[in-house]
């Protein structure tokens, strides 16, 4: 909305006039909490500040570059455009994620959650009727599943939980080339389409604001992770060497934020006018084809998810007819 009212010619501070009015009800609620932060831009602006400066401490400070990028190249409204193309790809790609791991994780808790409770209040009952020693093999490998289940059940799960937590955890900081390799599979690969994203689509608003690779690439740098650091670091150890971008990518051996996106970059900075709108294509082309991936990974993890639940349920069903034939045998011989 914002940039749609500046590239009709409309003030920033005009803007924000008229957001304030309408967040606080034509003044009638001035504590409401969107006046207050309209207001308080409004006022840094009056007072001779940008709107960089004004929003300094409330947007990320990846995003806050990419404005005052836009600011000093004359061209806010386009620069606020990119802000929303970054803020809605990170979006998609952590929706897709989360989206994706809801089901499965759901569905392997209530399998264990049900083990749990035939081995607790099931199996507990049959051995009281039957001792285990005279179960069949089928009905003893249920017994030994169950008993699994309860002992080590909850262990695993904390296990599973702390090993989840722990690769999360140090996604941003972990480096070098075991993380290379790393970076060609699941989590990995999924963290490195998130970032490889939102980096593509930050440098090519700082570029098209205005700002030299070098720079852009410093910015970038100033307020990245040491996993992006490290890469951008041999971008720019490159360019200062006399390389071009795409080259300085290829050269640095990370192919991050692809093998194939490396590729096509190098041949954009030899032969494109403008490398700036080039990254913006690569890094939507790069966005959709890894929506794809992401999409296509969570379904082989759904279908792996049904089919551990279906094993075991199959598993539980048979073993406890077997149990129920073991316990009619002995009534029959009885």
């Amino acid at each position: 909305m914002m940039a749609v009212m500046l590239q009709n010619k409309i003030g920033i501070d005009q803007i924000l006039t008229e957001l304030y009015d309408r967040a606080s009800d034509g003044g009638n609620k001035p504590k409401d909490t969107l006046a207050m932060i309209y207001a308080e831009w409004r006022n840094i602006i009056l007072n001779g500040g940008r709107f960089a400066d004004a929003i300094n401490g409330w947007v990320p400070t990846m995003e806050r570059m990419v404005i005052m990028s836009g600011e000093q190249s004359g061209n806010l409204p386009r620069a606020l455009e990119s802000v929303i193309e970054i803020v809605e790809t990170n979006r998609q790609v952590q929706s897709a994620v989360i989206g994706g791991l809801f089901y499965p994780a759901i569905l392997i808790t209530a399998t264990v959650g049900y083990l749990l409770l035939f081995g607790i209040k099931v199996i507990p009952e049959f051995t009281r009727i039957l001792d285990v020693s005279k179960w069949g093999p089928l009905a003893k490998s249920l017994h030994t599943l169950s008993t699994l289940t309860i002992e080590y059940g909850l262990i695993s799960i904390v296990a599973i939980v702390a090993l989840a937590t722990s690769i999360t955890v140090t996604m941003p900081i972990f480096t070098g080339s075991i993380r290379i390799k790393l970076d060609r599979i699941p989590p990995w690969s999924l963290y490195r389409l998130v970032v490889g994203s939102g980096f593509l689509f930050a440098l090519s608003a700082l570029l098209n604001g205005g700002m030299r690779i070098n720079d852009a690439l410093v910015s970038i740098k100033g307020t990245g992770t040491p996993y992006l650091n490290e890469r951008i670091q041999a971008y720019l150890y490159g360019i200062h060497g006399g390389m071009n971008a795409g080259d300085a990518m290829k050269n640095a051996g990370f192919d991050f934020p692809s093998k194939e996106i490396v590729a096509d970059l190098g041949i954009y900075s030899k032969y494109s006018g403008d490398f700036g709108d080039a990254l913006d294509r690569v890094g939507k082309q790069w966005m959709r084809m890894g929506l794809k991936t992401i999409q296509a990974q969570m379904k082989v993890l759904n279908g792996i998810a049904i089919a551990f639940m279906a094993v075991v349920l199959m598993w539980i069903v048979a073993g406890f007819f077997a149990i129920q034939q073991e316990i009619a045998s002995l009534s029959r011989n009885m």
